[in-house]
């Protein structure tokens, strides 16, 4: 009994041990994820969204380049651009040797890109009444009209209020998601995709404006 009793002892002495060993791991874990997040979030504090003359930008998607209204070439998705002149929400940009008008939404900074290519999945950042977050591999910048934004997640998704501006974020599979503002629809978005709606409510993917469906 005394045998049995020691065995016993020996035992519930190794799990407890290995049960602390598993805690101090997680929390090593959930330690190395916090600082992660916090200098993830500092990098993206200090990055310029507003193109300025002089900058560098990268095309969403295949996109128009116009002169009066002509289009005079196509920027590539992932092609690089140079910013020369700032109209407004346009841009005059140069590609080689050809220059033309782009929209501001159909271009991204090339820091802010790769920004999100090493964001972890689920995490989210507020910055400046906005949120940052990917889900599904989407990146997404939400500009809320609101000083407070609540932020709710779940299993199948996330929803984020702020001021008059309700959207939700549907997973549909593990590459997609579907978007709804103010309970209007507007289609889903894919892997690899940058969703981008401003404090107007316009929603756009890839730079490209997305309407309710």
């Amino acid at each position: 009994m005394m045998k049995y009793a020691k065995r016993m002892s020996i035992l519930l002495a190794v799990l407890m041990i290995g049960a602390a060993l598993v805690a101090a791991t997680r929390g090593d874990e959930y330690e190395a994820d916090e600082q992660r997040m916090e200098k993830l979030n500092q990098e993206l504090s200090q990055i310029d969204t507003t193109p300025k003359v002089g900058d560098e930008v990268v095309a969403l998607s295949d996109t128009a380049l116009k002169v009066a209204k002509q289009t005079v070439a196509t920027a590539r998705k992932g092609e690089t651009l140079t910013v020369e002149q700032v109209q407004d929400n346009w841009l005059w940009v140069r590609t080689g040797q050809t220059r033309g008008w782009i929209e501001s939404t159909a271009v991204i900074a090339p820091a802010l890109l790769a920004y999100y290519q090493r964001r972890p999945e689920g995490f989210i950042a507020q910055i400046w009444g906005g949120v940052r977050t990917k889900i599904n591999g989407i990146a997404f910048r939400i500009e809320t009209d609101g000083r407070r934004t609540a932020i709710e997640t779940h299993g199948s998704g996330m929803s984020i209020k702020g001021g008059s501006m309700h959207v939700v974020i549907q997973k549909a599979g593990d590459s997609v998601c579907g978007l709804s503002v103010n309970g209007k629809r507007h289609g889903q978005a894919r892997r690899g995709d940058y969703v981008f709606i401003d404090p107007s409510q316009k929603v756009f993917v890839n730079g490209r404006l997305r309407r309710p469906q």
